[in-house]
């Protein structure tokens, strides 16, 4: 491999240590729509007894033997049966919630596991996602007081970037995994004409309480605890050739369980790349420069620095890699001299739109053994920092 190509791969591997705009988060299923947080409650004992004694014409001795039968009813009912379960029960249970973790199977290319924290609003706090299989290898994902941190286990790297809307991000499958809403909707889709809800009482507290919903080709079996009367389990079915085929599940491992100290902490090895966007500057600010002039503009300064052995000012506009790590890149893999820029430009669309980037060819003059010659790297990407618009960055090749 020469020494150009040597350059254009570490761009690339510099570039995927860091998460591609909108990509690194991943829907965990379909979106379950919210219902409100007031819902009527029943009390069948209450009932029965106030229609006992609305009779007016009774005489004495027939009210008597009525209300002792009555009565012995009532305490042969207390002890032999025991309430049916009713969807509110859950919903009930759910409202002391602060702390969930479960795990989906299989999880493919999503989640697989999440650890999740919520205040005494109900609010999310803290969130953990650990992504097994992705495109850039396994990662996990750490999100709390605004940022996101996510820790690249292949590349050996880790990048924190600026993220407030995470809530957002997550609407449509937070409320696929929250068993708060997942029961909500349950309760409101008892009165639909599009969802056939199935409620199967157990018969031990061995047995779990079997709610089926079924809609539109697709089945879903929630196991419901009869002792805690949280949600356990979610089977997914979808129906082909005349039968439900299962899609996977999800397992809520622990409710309200004081979680490790560290769950929300990541911990990669010391030898990690550390790429922090929320504690400096990162990338060129646009300005009154268009969208092409700032993208040319980031590439002509990168060059420019690394003329100049200003490995701060190239790692910054380089997605904000430390200067160090970069410098040593350069030494390892680029044993040419890059003497000055001849061109950058113009610029041309990124062959991957899901990037939302471009790429910004440039020709350089460089120095091998004493021999100058041109260079061409055409597999410069560049696009807006993410979560942060109006500056632009290198992100690497393509």
């Amino acid at each position: 491999m020469n020494p150009e190509e040597k350059i254009e791969t570490q761009l690339e591997q510099l570039a995927q240590a860091v998460p591609s705009g909108d990509s690194f988060v991943h829907d965990v299923m379909s979106r379950i729509e919210t219902s409100s947080d007031k819902l009527p409650k029943q009390s069948i004992h209450i009932h029965f007894v106030r229609r006992l004694f609305m009779k007016r014409t009774m005489k004495f001795a027939a009210a008597a033997i009525v209300l002792i039968a009555a009565l012995l009813s009532l305490t042969l009912l207390d002890k032999t049966v025991t309430p049916a379960y009713a969807i509110e029960q859950t919903i009930e249970a759910n409202r002391s919630l602060r702390f969930i973790h479960l795990k989906c199977d299989p999880a493919g290319e999503g989640v697989e596991e999440i650890w999740a924290r919520f205040d005494e609003n109900g609010q999310l706090q803290n969130l953990r996602m650990n992504f097994p299989n992705t495109d850039d290898g396994p990662k996990d994902v750490v999100w709390q007081e605004g940022k996101a941190e996510v820790w690249f286990k292949k590349k050996n790297s880790v990048t924190v970037v600026v993220e407030e809307a995470m809530l957002a991000r997550l609407k449509m499958s937070y409320a696929d995994f929250d068993p708060k809403l997942i029961v909500k909707y349950l309760y409101r889709s008892q009165g639909s004409e599009k969802v056939q809800i199935e409620i199967q009482d157990s018969r031990s507290k061995d047995q779990p309480i079997i709610i089926t919903s079924t809609t539109n080709g697709f089945r879903d079996v929630f196991k419901v605890n009869p002792e805690t009367l949280l949600l356990e389990q979610i089977e997914k079915f979808a129906l082909k050739e005349g039968q439900y085929v299962s899609l996977g599940s999800i397992k809520y491992l622990d409710y309200n369980q004081p979680a490790a100290a560290d769950v929300f902490v990541l911990n990669p090895p010391a030898d990690a790349m550390r790429v922090d966007q929320t504690t400096q500057v990162v990338g060129l600010e646009q300005g009154q420069m268009t969208n092409d002039q700032a993208a040319v503009e980031v590439v002509r300064r990168f060059w420019q620095a690394i003329i100049e052995d200003d490995y701060q000012t190239a790692g910054q506009m380089m997605e904000g890699i430390p200067a160090e790590a970069l410098k040593k890149i350069f030494a390892e893999n680029f044993k040419a001299k890059v003497v000055k820029i001849v061109s950058v430009g113009p610029v041309k669309p990124h062959p991957n739109p899901a990037t939302k980037g471009v790429v910004v060819p440039c020709t350089l003059e460089i120095e091998i053994d004493g021999q100058t010659t041109q260079q061409t790297f055409d597999r410069i990407g560049v696009r807006q920092v993410y979560n942060q618009p109006g500056r632009w960055t290198i992100f690497g090749g393509i």
